[in-house]
């Protein structure tokens, strides 16, 4: 899926609720995945520490589920 299709699917979502846990933690698993295999690719990419306390830590829905759509799978939307 490309962000462009991504973005669609999120300006399409109208209930404005934010990620339920389950969607939290499958963008999470994800990310930190996708870290521990460029290892070392990216040296300036984010922690995934850091990527986990930026989704947990926003309360706005279109922030969360933005932050949530720029990795791989779309299970997250």
């Amino acid at each position: 899926m490309t962000l462009r299709t991504r973005l669609t699917k999120l300006e399409e979502r109208t209930d404005g609720s934010g990620l339920s846990p389950a969607e939290r933690e499958a963008a999470i698993a994800r990310y930190e995945e996708a870290f521990s295999q460029s290892a070392g690719t990216y040296p300036n990419a984010m922690h995934p520490d850091a990527y986990r306390a930026a989704i947990e830590g926003t309360r706005n829905p279109g922030q969360q589920r933005l932050i949530a759509c720029m990795l791989p799978g779309d299970d997250d939307l």
